[in-house]
């Protein structure tokens, strides 16, 4: 009978065993379907930020294309009442960059960008005064001279990443006038 009673305790101990170890496995296992959860969350964080800093080279790019281009062009008839130019826009132009459809009749595509780059130009401001200081000071070597005069562009570029980030940059830039 002694026998009896000493098989019958070691077989309750056994089954409790049993479910203390089922209830450490299904802790680690929700530990660990948490770890993977996360993972996954940070990585997707990871990739959406570098997604948003292509977009933002490629919109720097795109300005200083823009940029390059008006050192050269920046008497362009389109700017100052000629023949109208698509991503061209005169003095008083409302246009507002993070509302543009920015296509083809309305701004300027980068070539080779396959349309992750598109730029538009406007006059901000013509014939204005450089003032003197100490950087440009137009009265050199004591000789009276009269500060140049500039127009000014506000450039607005957007960028797109090849999974649709979108950044848009503006700049203004000044070209001399030729007197």
């Amino acid at each position: 009978m002694a026998s009896m009673n000493r098989n019958q305790g070691q077989s309750r101990q056994r089954g409790s065993a049993l479910i203390v170890t089922l209830a450490i496995l299904t802790a680690l296992s929700l530990i660990g379907i948490s770890a993977i959860t996360i993972s996954k969350s940070n990585l997707r964080l990871a990739a959406n930020l570098q997604f948003q800093n292509a977009a933002q080279n490629e919109s720097e790019s795109a300005l200083a294309v823009a940029e390059n281009w008006i050192s050269t062009n920046y008497s362009n008839a389109a700017f100052f009442g000629g023949t109208a130019v698509a991503g061209l826009y005169p003095v008083d132009s409302v246009l507002d960059p993070l509302t543009l459809n920015w296509g083809d009749a309305n701004s300027i595509e980068v070539t080779g960008s396959n349309g992750r780059q598109r730029y538009v130009i406007e006059v901000f401001v013509t014939n204005r005064t450089l003032p003197s200081n100490s950087l440009g000071n137009c009265n050199t070597y004591n000789n009276p001279a009269p500060c140049p005069k500039v127009n000014v562009f506000r450039i607005s570029a957007r960028g797109t990443s090849l999974l649709g980030a979108t950044r848009v940059v503006q700049s203004l830039f000044a070209a001399r006038q030729n007197t």
